[in-house]
């Protein structure tokens, strides 16, 4: 299959359309085989293929890690595909890279496939289309994809055993060992957080990579950690992925409601999610190296869950964000406004996928989320107390970071989707074609799908757990509910998207009732300003809520650095209250003990930039503080 995705990739440069059919025709069809692959156990065997230096081979496995990320993969390709054939010369082939990396059975196929794919990638971004802007970002581009072809490169030196067989049989038969291992987490972790190469490519491009990319770095994690380095590692090799993924899902969400172009805000969320799936692998090998297997399930689940939701929404936003473009000429959400009025099905897509993309239900980011809180959340039985700081800390991590990616998709739908039109390209713009508008939309439902139905994507999952933590979620995970323990109430997705409705239907139908009558119509979001008149068709944008009145409260709450002043001298202490020399001594720490106090009190008034970072200094500092305790054996 994927010999034949580069094949219809190279006809596509004759035969775009031919081979956009051809190509979402094969992805069905692998869907499909995964699926069934997946429901029948995932048992199959690994294959040599004659590709490389005589002798040496490369091997394809198919176990059920590789098979459960085949088939979301598959899902992304499925519908880019049959969505447009704009740059179907590059998405076969991306796919078929892809397919390669998955279904590696060595480490010589493993980096075959990732450089194959980081390579087509930044030629997509230089010769695809782009325009200056983005082939320049393509060529920026070149380091970071170096640097994560080079991490994993190296992650795999360190596995491969004496015997330098590169076969993850060997790496599995002989487990790695010595100093040279504790560097395993902190590559996997640049794997998870290091974006797509895509630069300024087309959007069918920049879809299969936000999808396929995240799916492929997730996949790289968990096989380098949890397959490939054996079952028997430290509980300090899940602090860095859990500490580092809290902070890099504070700090991308963050982005995503500072940038203005719809496309950055995408790419900055999906980033975003994915450092939660990086925390939610620091728990899960935490908890690991303590024996709690089903709380390691619990994690991983929920970071698997996760990955499948975020990789199809961050498809959907990154193909809407082309259609905007098209449409309206322009990324920028400060130029945009009213589309939701030229392009109802795709704003109707755009709120689906955000219910995802903002962790918000009945969206499959929500269940994801369950599950990585329930987790936490029992994870603080650990019996490590900087650990159990730790897991406190990223807890509330997580959750500012949630926050903002909400803030974030209220500010990209009424910006861009609600309110008038900025402009006459925004206000003409149109539905785009209809097999992308049923591609937008079958994405959307994806997402609301392992949002409602999180059970069977677990059960699909349960392969891929048993081989990654040797337990499963079975008696956890039903058809219409999920829960962390048997005996424990669950999470209902079905129940509560019902409810929603219902209150939603009620709202609706109160204000029906009860409207006030002979009141002129307005549109839902209208900013609190009437009708334009009739000299000033669309309105003045300056009266509107633009894409920097969301985020300019936080800017100037956070944004401002300052310094904390020193406090005023106080009167110097007399020095005859002790005897001799003492005195000064004894005034002296009585006037640094007010200094101190007075500076205690003037945090008050520290500005928050300031206060966090003196919290995390301190916390560090506490952290190490009981590392060496422990140690020393106090």
């Amino acid at each position: 299959m994927a010999v034949a995705l580069a094949a219809f990739g190279i006809a596509g440069a004759w035969r775009p359309r031919e081979a956009a059919l051809a190509t979402a025709a094969a992805c069905a069809v692998g869907a499909l085989g995964a699926i069934g692959f997946l429901i029948d156990g995932a048992r199959a065997a690994p294959a040599g293929v004659p590709l490389g230096l005589p002798g040496a081979g490369i091997t394809l496995a198919l176990d059920g890690l590789s098979g459960f990320f085949l088939l979301p993969v598959l899902l992304v390709g499925l519908a880019v595909s049959a969505a447009t054939a704009e740059a179907a010369c590059w998405v076969g082939p991306l796919l078929g890279a892809a397919l390669l990396a998955l279904l590696a059975g060595d480490g010589r196929a493993l980096v075959l496939g990732v450089a194959a794919m980081t390579a087509l990638a930044l030629a997509a971004s230089a010769f695809g289309g782009a325009d200056p802007v983005g082939r320049r970002a393509a060529r920026r581009a070149w380091g970071g994809t170096a640097l994560a072809v080079l991490a994993l490169a190296a992650a795999l030196a360190l596995l491969v055993p004496a015997a330098s067989d590169a076969g993850f049989a060997a790496m599995r038969a002989h487990p790695p060992n010595g100093r040279g291992v504790a560097l395993l987490p902190g590559l996997a972790l640049l794997l998870l957080v290091l974006p797509p190469p895509q630069g300024g490519a087309a959007a069918p491009v920049g879809a299969v990579l936000q999808g396929g990319w995240r799916l492929l770095s997730a996949y790289l994690a968990v096989r380098l950690l949890f397959d490939l380095a054996g079952p028997v590692q430290p509980v300090a090799w899940g602090v860095p992925l859990l500490a580092l993924g809290a902070a890099v899902s504070v700090a991308w969400a963050w982005r995503a409601l500072a940038v203005d172009d719809l496309r950055r805000v995408a790419e900055a969320g999906a980033a975003g999610q994915f450092g939660l799936v990086a925390a939610a692998l620091g728990v899960a090998l935490a908890v690991r190296a303590e024996d709690l297997g089903p709380l390691a399930a619990l994690a991983l689940g929920g970071a698997l869950v996760t990955s499948v939701a975020q990789a199809l929404t961050a498809a959907l936003l990154l193909l809407v964000a082309g259609v905007v473009e098209r449409e309206a000429a322009t990324r920028r959400l400060a130029r945009l406004g009213g589309l939701a009025r030229g392009m109802p099905l795709a704003a109707l897509a755009v709120f689906g996928g955000g219910l995802t993309f903002a962790a918000l239900p009945p969206g499959g980011g929500f269940a994801g989320l369950w599950l990585i809180l329930q987790s936490l959340l029992a994870a603080l039985r650990l019996g490590f107390l900087p650990v159990q700081m730790l897991l406190a800390l990223a807890t509330g991590a997580m959750a500012a970071a949630v926050a903002l990616l909400a803030a974030a998709v209220v500010r990209l739908i009424g910006v861009a989707f609600l309110g008038r039109p900025r402009t006459p390209r925004a206000a003409g713009a149109l539905e785009p074609p209809r097999p992308m508008r049923a591609a937008l939309l079958a994405l959307a439902g994806g997402g609301l799908a392992v949002g409602l139905f999180p059970g069977a994507v677990l059960a699909l999952a349960r392969p891929a757990l048993l081989l990654a933590v040797g337990e499963d979620m079975a008696g956890r995970a039903g058809v219409l509910a999920v829960a962390a323990q048997d005996d424990a109430p669950g999470y209902a997705a079905p129940a509560a998207a019902l409810l929603l409705g219902l209150g939603a239907a009620l709202t609706w139908g109160i204000g029906r009732r009860w409207a006030v009558r002979g009141q002129r119509p307005a549109p839902a979001w209208d900013n609190g300003f009437g009708a334009p008149p009739p000299w000033l068709p669309f309105g003045d944008p300056s009266t509107q809520i633009g894409a920097a009145g969301f985020a300019g409260a936080l800017r100037a709450e956070f944004g401002e650095a300052a310094r904390i002043a020193p406090a005023p001298p106080g009167e110097p202490l007399p020095g005859r209250i002790f005897p001799g020399g003492r005195a000064r001594h004894v005034a002296a720490l009585l006037r640094a003990g007010r200094a101190v106090g007075r500076w205690a009190v003037s945090l008050d008034d520290l500005p928050p930039r300031p206060a966090l970072a003196l919290a995390l200094a301190l916390l560090v500092l506490l952290l190490a503080g009981f590392g060496i305790a422990g140690r020393a054996g106090w």
